[in-house]
C-alpha cells in the first residue's frame, strides 16, 4: 500500500484518539464505544479495526506506533508524528 494512504489512515486515526476524551457520551454510545474505550491505546485499537481493507489495515497496524501513554493528545501526537515520516 502506497505510504500516502498509511499517511492518511495515521492522521485519522490520530484525529479520532485526540477528540475521544471530548466527545460527547451520546456520539460515543451511537458507535458503541463508551464502555470498551478508557485509553489511547484502545482508541487506537478500536479505530484500526473500523479498516475494512485488510492489506491496508495490517500495514497500518504494522506502522502505528506503540502507544503506552495514558494522554489522549500525548497518543495523538505520537500517531501524527509517524503518519509524518512516512511524507
Amino acid at each position: 500500500m502506497p505510504d500516502a494512504v498509511t499517511a492518511k489512515w495515521l492522521v485519522k486515526i490520530a484525529a479520532f484518539v485526540a477528540a475521544f476524551p471530548t466527545m460527547p457520551q451520546a456520539q460515543r454510545d451511537d458507535i458503541g464505544v463508551a464502555m470498551t474505550i478508557e485509553t489511547p491505546a484502545a482508541a487506537v485499537a478500536y479505530s484500526v479495526r473500523t479498516i475494512r481493507n485488510h492489506r491496508e489495515r495490517a500495514t497500518v497496524q504494522a506502522t502505528l506506533p506503540t502507544i503506552t501513554t495514558e494522554d489522549f493528545a500525548v497518543a495523538a501526537g505520537q500517531i501524527r508524528d509517524a503518519a509524518e515520516r512516512l511524507g
